[in-house]
């Protein structure tokens, strides 16, 4: 059973800087034992030492994690393609992206308005779309 593994960049240092790797596999266990024979030392980077998926990993089955699948004993078929994803950390931590935005988006709007860029794109309740070429909000 043929199934595609995709590495990810940081694992690549393991595989010779290979991006795909080809297992005969039928359940997730067997596709990274099989890895682990193709590649040494790539299985204890992605799992701990009791066998189980390091909580940083997130592994995929066509687009599914395994975690909410069966975990390691996921059925694979051939055909299947197995994402190897390392969980990625950091940004601001004083301002999450999604306040980050809003703020910009404040800044912004009233800067756009007063240099005269007023016409915004509004669907009124009948489904019609409609440009407002000054909001309500900031005529005076």
């Amino acid at each position: 059973m043929s199934v595609q593994v995709r590495i990810p960049s940081p694992l690549r240092r393991v595989t010779g800087g290979k991006s795909m790797a080809e297992v005969n596999a039928t359940t997730l266990s067997a596709c990274l034992d099989d890895l682990e024979k193709q590649f040494p030392g790539i299985k204890e980077r992605l799992c701990d030492s009791k066998g189980q998926i390091q909580h940083f990993v997130n592994i995929y089955v066509n687009g599914e994690d395994v975690r909410f699948l069966q975990d390691l004993n996921t059925p694979l078929k051939s055909g299947d393609e197995v994402s190897i994803v390392p969980a990625i950390a950091g940004g601001s931590p004083i301002v999450p992206r999604a306040s980050a935005l809003g703020i910009w988006f404040l800044y912004l709007c009233p800067r756009l308005l007063r240099n005269g860029v007023y016409s915004v794109p509004r669907v009124s309740q009948s489904g019609q779309s409609e440009v407002l070429e000054k909001p309500p909000m900031f005529t005076a």
